[in-house]
């Protein structure tokens, strides 16, 4: 349920709808808004009697909440959720790019491309020093040495780190080095993860596992703002497909679904190869950007590397004419 308050309701009959809220058991969550304050009631095994609150002071309406994800929703929030970033905020008109290597390999590596991409206009450097693979025997990231080559990153070119945590521990230090915090699509379930995401003080970048449904993607989003962090941003990276050609597959029916259901800003990634690293074969990432614009998304992601082994799917050669 959600409780909207006037616009000129004050902090002390605000506090006492959140009393009311938590002396019957839930949790109450207040979320300010463009013009007014509403309560989102939490927590609550069934169906609330709105009769409870429409008596109190300063309460306008009692909404029910369909949806079971509820802070995400437009039912609770109608305004787009911005995030602020130092000297950037996203989810406001401009399309912003964020692009880098999968993994942060050395010093020189993260450099270079840092600098390529910047000039090409990006303002967010991704880059994994922490990397869950599907192999144990596979490069795992460099850990806290990579954290600190990201730092040296944003010092001298001024780009925005985002970088990903793959448990609890690592999350300590990510919080200390990066702008966003990353949640990868490994990890989207990961719920005591995700709680802890909700605590971290930093925004939160969520990708949607390979074969989770887009409300399985957005009760995961639930976790972290039912903590309190309400600065998530939602990255579609493609389902698994059938055939084993191709990593990951896109359907823009899916985009437009989603387009304008939660309150978060999404980003799209049209950047994962093929399985295997087949650089040769016709990639649409560069198709795929333009496309995210279309469905309302806010920015994109994309990977690179400084010298791929054949064509690279980031030039205008690899994709379809």
């Amino acid at each position: 349920m959600l409780i909207v308050m006037d616009k000129e309701a004050t902090p002390a009959q605000i506090g006492v709808v959140v009393r009311k809220i938590e002396a019957l058991g839930y949790l109450a969550q207040p979320m300010p808004g463009g013009e007014r304050v509403a309560i989102a009631v939490l927590r609550n095994p069934g169906p609330v009697d709105p009769a409870q609150f429409l008596d109190l002071p300063g309460v306008v309406q009692a909404i029910p909440v369909t949806r079971a994800y509820k802070l995400v929703s437009r039912e609770v929030k109608r305004e787009d959720t911005l995030i602020s970033l130092p000297g950037l905020e996203l989810g406001r008109g401009r399309f912003v790019v964020m692009a880098g290597p999968c993994a942060v390999e050395s010093e020189l590596q993260a450099l270079t491309i840092a600098a390529r991409v910047k000039a090409a206009g990006a303002r967010i450097f991704r880059g994994g020093a922490f990397k869950p693979r599907t192999s144990p025997y596979s490069h795992q990231g460099l850990g806290k040495p990579g954290l600190k080559i990201l730092k040296k990153v944003r010092d001298e070119t001024g780009l925005l780190i985002v970088t990903e945590a793959v448990d609890e521990d690592s999350l300590k230090l990510v919080r200390e080095y990066a702008d966003i915090v990353q949640i990868g699509a490994r990890n989207m379930q990961n719920f005591s993860l995700l709680r802890q995401a909700g605590h971290c003080g930093k925004p939160v970048l969520l990708k949607r596992g390979m074969n989770a449904t887009l409300e399985e993607w957005l009760m995961a989003a639930e976790y972290i703002m039912a903590e309190g962090n309400s600065q998530i941003i939602l990255c579609e990276r493609g389902f698994g497909p059938s055939a084993s050609m191709s990593a990951i597959s896109w359907t823009w029916r899916r985009c437009r679904w989603f387009a304008g259901r939660p309150i978060s800003p999404s980003w799209w990634t049209p950047a994962t190869p093929p399985a295997g690293g087949t650089w040769c074969l016709p990639w649409p990432g560069p198709r795929w950007s333009p496309a995210a614009t279309a469905s309302s998304s806010k920015c994109t992601m994309s990977r690179k590397r400084p010298s791929p082994t054949g064509p690279s799917p980031f030039t205008r050669t690899s994709s379809p004419p």
